[in-house]
């Protein structure tokens, strides 16, 4: 069975009403049952904060929901250790570093999963998306510690910056020398990985669709399937899982407001799902945008069409 989540969770881009945990919140993780969604994705405005009370709800909204399958983000093991995309961390232990050995992280990892692990739906860590590469040792050090103290792995929920066109470009364009877009990427993507080591899971949330310059034609993205080869090839060479997201929206020149921006057509969605099959995608995810656009509350949400 191939797993299907929402990336985008309730308390995400919406409200703030919406982001503690309320009836609201339970009414949209429905509505995400209803679409056929089997693990429920405790990232963004529900991840583990403070004493983890936001998540602890969600846990018990999986439980009346049916999801036999929970994965979560914990901000202790997210931003506090591994910084940020401008200011990564490179190395979580050593001299200088958060933790002086091997041993202390373990410590502190098992600490925190202390929390959670005995949750019966609990499958696993979601790390910072689509982190800098600079950071990719550390996030092995991060990850390696957790397998080492006893926690189910299942979906790590590892996302490489993509190749896209435009401002994202930038975030990984420049560890480039020269070469072309593909061969600059393919470089990128060699360094992360190398960095990382051995991984269970790796996903990517490629954008297939952009306005064409005359901002009307829908286009394929730059590099959009080389990129997804050179994902699908080193997956498969590695026995890594990959997990695939499918976008509900077409890119334009700025992400917000959201509701400037046009919605996928059933066609352009299952083109998604088919290259995701072919691809042998373990995982599918799909990007639950939601945005609420001006102060009168008009709103724009992209998922259960």
């Amino acid at each position: 069975m191939i797993d299907f989540y929402a990336y985008g969770n309730p308390g995400c881009y919406s409200k703030p009403d919406n982001k503690d945990g309320s009836a609201t919140t339970a009414k949209q993780w429905k509505d995400y049952s209803d679409c056929g969604f089997n693990v429920m994705f405790l990232g963004g405005n529900n991840m583990w904060q403070g004493d983890g009370a936001i998540t602890k709800k969600c846990f018990a909204f999986a439980k009346e929901l049916g999801f036999k399958k929970v994965l979560i983000r914990d901000e202790r093991l997210y931003a506090d250790i591994l910084g940020n995309k401008v200011a990564p961390v490179k190395s979580l232990v050593g001299e200088s570093c958060k933790f002086a050995t091997q041993a202390e992280l373990d410590d502190y990892v098992k600490n925190c999963l202390s929390d959670y692990i005995h949750e019966e739906a609990f499958i696993g860590l979601s790390f910072m998306d689509e982190p800098n590469y600079e950071s990719a040792n550390a996030y092995g050090q991060l990850y390696r510690a957790v397998k080492r103290v006893g926690a189910v792995l299942g979906k790590p929920d590892i996302h490489i910056q993509t190749m896209i066109e435009g401002k994202h470009r930038v975030a990984w364009r420049s560890f480039a020398k020269g070469g072309t877009l593909d061969e600059n990427y393919d470089e990128f993507f060699r360094a992360y990985t190398d960095g990382v080591g051995k991984l269970d899971f790796l996903g990517t949330d490629l954008y297939p669709f952009k306005l064409d310059n005359d901002g009307e034609t829908p286009r394929f993205m730059d590099g959009y399937f080389n990129a997804l080869k050179i994902f699908a090839d080193y997956c498969k060479k590695t026995d890594t899982e990959f997990g695939f997201v499918l976008q509900s929206y077409e890119l334009v020149g700025n992400y917000y407001p959201l509701a400037t921006h046009r919605l996928y057509s059933i066609n352009e969605m299952m083109l998604q799902i088919n290259v995701a099959l072919g691809l042998r995608a373990g995982t599918i995810m799909f990007y639950t945008y939601e945005d609420f656009g001006s102060a009168e509350g008009t709103g724009y949400r992209s998922y259960g069409e």
